[in-house]
């Protein structure tokens, strides 16, 4: 029970640093600091339907390994264009 309790904590700890380190990097002036990330989750998501498959299993359990696998990427490009858009807003404001 502590070790699920201990690995809880840690998963959760590793979700919120990633996140924020997230949201600094898609705050910065070059906008490709914020895709870094992104473009990350999305390769290794896109490489664990080929690595399902080679390790035996069928083409629908990999298809939904790695729409799964996916959505680490789609989180952090939501994160990505939300905190563009606000800095897009706050250039805009500081502008006029």
């Amino acid at each position: 029970m502590v070790n699920l309790l201990i690995g809880l904590f840690v998963f959760i700890v590793t979700i919120v640093v990633i996140t924020k380190f997230q949201v600094s990097l898609s705050l910065r002036k070059n906008k490709w600091y914020g895709l870094l990330i992104p473009i990350l989750c999305f390769v290794f998501g896109i490489l664990t339907g080929p690595a399902q498959l080679m390790s035996g299993t069928s083409i629908a359990q990999a298809l939904i390994v790695t729409i799964i696998s996916l959505i680490p990427f789609f989180f952090n490009l939501i994160i990505y264009f939300i905190c563009r858009s606000r800095l897009k807003e706050k250039q805009n404001i500081n502008s006029c």
